[in-house]
């Protein structure tokens, strides 16, 4: 009975093109393919934490610099209305980081997030009728510009126009984040040289000094330069 038993658990022979040899071989390879995805994942995951731990760097030593110096920003910011934000400077920046912890206790960057603000001392006063105003309202949120809005009635306590107070400050934002299963460092601008949203997919072989430098002299209005070496993803 044992050497019926020990027979049975042998593994039975199978011709080349039969079902079972083909899941043989696919259970012999699966094991070294799951490790070579593990692995370059594991090397995907350390060079965009490299690439993270370099523009934190960079940026927050960066933004220091700005913060005393404060620039001029040379770009203007239009808003639909014919509003123009125009001959602002730097007023305030600042840089973050999130990172994890893996099982050998290495620091892995996550994302790194610069915030900053310019504008002037120029307040723009203007009135919207009923609808327009509505629209004034969704642009501004939109765009995250502060403003205050007072509503003006008549006797009947309708509303006849609505009187918005607008200070010329652009609060803008850089989100720097690995992409999904790429060899590539995701950035989502918002209120950078223009009003609006911005993504861009940042190979790591270009994700260096240059890259970071074009990405401020953007920020500044100084330059395209990035916008003419990357083209948008979103």
């Amino acid at each position: 009975m044992q050497e019926a038993s020990a027979a049975a658990d042998d593994d039975v022979a199978a011709a080349p093109d039969s079902l079972l040899a083909r899941f043989k071989t696919l259970a012999a390879t699966a094991p070294a393919d799951r490790n070579d995805e593990h692995s370059r994942r594991r090397e995907r995951l350390q060079r965009a934490s490299q690439a993270l731990h370099a523009a934190f760097r960079y940026l927050n030593d960066l933004v220091k610099q700005l913060n005393v110096v404060r620039p001029p920003i040379a770009k203007d910011f239009s808003l639909p209305g014919n509003i123009v934000f125009s001959s602002m400077q730097w007023r305030s920046g600042d840089v973050d980081y999130r990172t994890s912890d893996n099982a050998r206790e290495e620091r892995i960057y996550e994302s790194v997030t610069l915030r900053c603000r310019f504008g002037s001392d120029k307040v723009h006063e203007l009135e919207r009728a009923p609808l327009a105003d509505k629209t004034m309202h969704r642009n501004l949120s939109d765009y995250n510009v502060s403003f205050d809005a007072r509503e003006l009635r008549d006797e009947n306590k309708r509303v006849v126009k609505t009187r918005f107070r607008i200070p010329s400050e652009v609060r803008a934002l850089a989100v720097f984040k690995p992409e999904q299963d790429a060899d590539c460092i995701h950035l989502r601008l918002t209120n950078m040289y223009r009003f609006g949203v911005m993504e861009f997919r940042l190979p790591f072989g270009d994700f260096d000094q240059r890259t970071l430098d074009d990405l401020v002299n953007l920020m500044l209005g100084e330059s395209d330069a990035f916008l003419r070496r990357f083209r948008r993803s979103a």
